[in-house]
């Protein structure tokens, strides 16, 4: 799992990284931006012997990276949302052998709505 300093490490190399949409160039380099600014070139040799699928693998990490990153933050939050109704849902239990059926009810009713009004922010 990466720790939070390995995220904001990550982070900092995709602010870091050539701005723009990378692609591959018709010369096996990698171009960014509206006119191909050159991220990367390749001598002529390395071209010829480059792996094509190494050099989209380069292409599409950058867009990917940070995609992943706000993912797992995205989902931290979601994980700590849920794992905090949880935590409200356990403290009614125990009240719940001192209940009648009708409060036992409006309870779980109540909290039924509270978690779907959770889990709608969250999406």
């Amino acid at each position: 799992m990466m720790t939070e300093e390995e995220i904001k490490k990550a982070r900092e190399l995709c602010a870091k990284a050539t701005p723009g949409e990378w692609s591959v160039n018709k010369y096996g380099g990698i171009g960014a931006g509206e006119f191909g600014h050159e991220v990367i070139v390749l001598e002529s040799e390395a071209c010829e012997s480059a792996n094509p699928d190494d050099i989209y693998f380069i292409v599409y990490a950058k867009k990917d990276m940070c995609a992943a990153l706000d993912t797992i933050v995205e989902q931290r939050k979601r994980i700590a949302a849920l794992l905090a109704a949880e935590q409200k849902f356990s403290e009614v239990r125990p009240i719940e052998g001192r209940m009648g059926d009708k409060a036992r009810q409006a309870a779980e009713v109540s909290f039924s709505i509270r978690l779907a009004e959770l889990e709608e922010c969250l999406q």
